[in-house]
């Protein structure tokens, strides 16, 4: 990621599957184009970009990251940005 926030939560118990699936449902109702990878070994990983024609054709790259990592006891959200992979 090109730049980074990290935000770290304990004592939460969250279910870490069910947290990344509300972060994915609101970022697409604000109109954000996203993709979930679960199966990282480094933990949850979401990206967003907004979606439109104009960036679809200047094939804009760049895209919010949001990466989970952790246990639901103690658990870190990290946010960036960074390539669309």
């Amino acid at each position: 990621m090109i730049s980074e926030k990290i935000v770290r939560f304990q004592n939460k118990n969250k279910d870490l599957g069910q947290l990344s699936q509300k972060i994915v449902t609101m970022l697409q109702s604000d109109g954000y184009k996203t993709q979930i990878t679960s199966s990282s070994p480094v933990g949850i990983i979401i990206q967003a970009t907004k979606a439109g024609i104009l960036r679809d054709i200047i094939t804009a790259d760049r895209a919010f990251t949001i990466m989970i990592t952790g246990e639901p006891n103690d658990f870190a959200i990290h946010i960036g940005i960074g390539k669309w992979i």
